[in-house]
């Protein structure tokens, strides 16, 4: 491991030039300001530099802070990766802030990726933004790290609770109320997506759009409309479901087909997810198996269901949409879009055809 990777885990390959530093401080370039500006221009620059964004967005106590320590201890495990900086014992909650991981491949092609943890809080603000209708000028009130990371990712990992889908609740109307609400919060966030994706954000206008903003109408009718698709993949994952399973009076890892699951409860969010992303997966995850509720300390030694193997998805995705062609190829290599894959698991499943029309 170099000395670079060890001092600054984002630290660029190359320096800017003269004349990209002077065009950084030319006029016509805004700057970023606020709590977090290092933080989201090290992330500007770290895309510049030809690395891919993992966004792993979700409100706060959802488990993103003890997944991404558990994917710094997993994947240097298994020989194939270097992640910078190292697990922490102690994952104290936040509610600010912006928290960057590099993960680096150490065998064939180079594969570097930067993994983002921005403070729930910060999405919780620009939905309590969108959900009372705060508009500072015209436009919503919403967080810039939030809107960055939205904005500049390759890849998303989206955190949802399994445990706030209220498992406890025996009443069905009370339970599909309770559950609208939560999703109502995760829809602003996809509809924020598309928004960044339909205006083609990059690293050249992520100034300019942070300084344009959103507006109420153009938010609320991003999530309704599908006027494009993106390749950039998102796994939907229901975080610690080793609640949810007790609750559920399951033993074991909760292992509902995860598909059928979200078509069944929640078709508004599936279907936009499904028509929007050309990759996109649900799972159920249990990053740390039966850690105590109210622990800021992870036990590394408990189980872990699903979190290395979401992490690997993104990246099957992201490094086979440039290097391979042909749907045999990327059937063999399990990296077919999941539309054309649910329809190929139709045609050898019969009851999954079954209860995918039904849904």
């Amino acid at each position: 491991m170099s000395d670079d990777f060890e001092r600054d885990p984002l630290k660029r390959q190359k320096e800017p030039t003269h004349e990209a530093k002077a065009d950084l401080d030319s006029e016509s370039t805004q700057s970023i300001d606020g709590p977090y500006a290092t933080d989201l221009e090290k992330l500007i620059e770290a895309k510049e530099g030809g690395r891919k964004i993992v966004a792993v967005i979700g409100f706060g106590l959802s488990g993103k802070s003890f997944y991404i320590n558990r994917l710094r201890y997993e994947l240097p495990k298994t020989g194939l990766w270097n992640c910078m900086p190292k697990h922490k014992t102690d994952v104290k909650r936040s509610s600010s802030g912006i928290e960057l991981t590099r993960a680096v491949t150490t065998r064939g092609k180079k594969h570097s990726y930067i993994i983002t943890d921005v403070a729930g809080e910060s999405f919780a603000r620009g939905y309590h933004a969108v959900d009372k209708k705060l508009e500072l000028q015209g436009k919503l009130d919403i967080d810039k790290a939030c809107l960055t990371v939205i904005a500049l990712a390759d890849a998303y990992a989206l955190f949802i609770p399994a445990n706030d889908l209220h498992p406890d609740v025996t009443d069905d109307q009370v339970r599909k109320d309770l559950n609208k609400e939560m999703l109502d919060s995760f829809q602003t966030i996809v509809g924020l997506i598309k928004i960044a994706n339909n205006r083609r954000v990059d690293t050249e206008s992520i100034r300019d759009f942070l300084v344009d903003g959103i507006t109420e109408n153009e938010l609320l009718e991003a999530f309704d409309k599908i006027e494009s698709t993106t390749q950039r993949p998102i796994c939907i994952l229901y975080s610690q479901a080793d609640r949810y399973a007790k609750n559920e009076n399951v033993e074991g890892n909760y292992d509902q087909d995860p598909f059928l699951f979200t078509f069944r409860h929640f078709r508004n969010l599936a279907f936009n997810i499904h028509y929007f992303f050309e990759y996109y997966r649900f799972d159920f995850l249990s990053a740390f198996y039966g850690q105590p509720d109210d622990s800021d300390i992870p036990n590394y030694d408990l189980k872990s269901y699903g979190s290395v193997e979401a992490f690997t998805w993104l990246h099957k995705v992201l490094s086979s949409q440039h290097s391979l062609s042909g749907m045999a190829s990327r059937l063999w290599n399990g990296i077919l879009p999941t539309r054309k894959a649910i329809a190929l698991r139709c045609l050898l499943d019969k009851r999954f055809k079954q209860e995918w029309r039904s849904s």
